[in-house]
Parts: C-alpha cells; sequence; structure tokens
C-alpha cells in the first residue's frame, strides 16, 4: 500500500482531533477537503454517513479504527525518522 501523503495524514489528523467533517474545520477549502476525504475512504481509513436536516441529506465523515491506526503509525514513523 502507498505511503500516505502529507495532506492525507493532516486531514486524519483534523478528524482525530475534530471528530468529523464537515465539522467547523476545511483543509484549503471544501473541494480540497472532501477529495483528499473520499481518498481516504477508497483505502478504508475513513467512513461516510448521512444525517437529514432540513430535508436535506448530509454527508459526514468519520476516521475509522484502521484510520486511527494509520494515524498512528505515521506519527511513530516521524518521530523515529
Amino acid at each position: 500500500m502507498r505511503k500516505l501523503g502529507d495532506n492525507q495524514i493532516g486531514v486524519l489528523r483534523a478528524l482525530v482531533e475534530k471528530g468529523s467533517y464537515p465539522g467547523g474545520w476545511e483543509w484549503e477549502n471544501r473541494s480540497t477537503t472532501v477529495r483528499i476525504l473520499e481518498s481516504l475512504v477508497k483505502r478504508g481509513f475513513v467512513e461516510t454517513y448521512e444525517v437529514e436536516a432540513w430535508y436535506q441529506k448530509v454527508t459526514y465523515y468519520r476516521i475509522t479504527d484502521a484510520g486511527r491506526t494509520a494515524y498512528q503509525g505515521t506519527k511513530t514513523a516521524r518521530r523515529s525518522g
């Protein structure tokens, strides 16, 4: 499996700290954030769920256990490198 890029690691860190997206933060802008999140969904590090609010479905993203493990691995690798 390919290594995570700096932006992917940053988005995982934001999910660990903030809980979900949308949630009051963005990585550069909305489209960039969603693009990075979708790449993480494909790798199994992030999952989506929908919430209906005001007659609209809103897609949320949250980190998975695999995502937490991958993020912790990047922190360990950066400290020892």
